[in-house]
């Protein structure tokens, strides 16, 4: 399998199944994100616990590639 094949899979994968999508309430810190050129349009959010990450999770919509 060549890196282009695996790399396709992995996006369409991550598309059809995404990992850590849905919201997080409550959250220590969140961030929006738009891309006009395409669309897409993401807020990810995320808890800590002291200074490490303990959950992280992303709503929105867009193409394959930001999901």
């Amino acid at each position: 399998m060549e890196i282009n094949d695996l790399y396709r899979d992995v996006i369409l994968d991550h598309n059809r199944q995404p990992r850590n999508f849905g919201p997080l309430e409550p959250a220590d810190a969140s961030v929006e994100g738009f891309n006009p050129l395409c669309g897409d349009h993401l807020t990810l959010r995320l808890r800590l616990n002291q200074d490490t990450i303990s959950d992280i999770r992303f709503e929105g919509q867009g193409c394959a590639i930001s999901t």
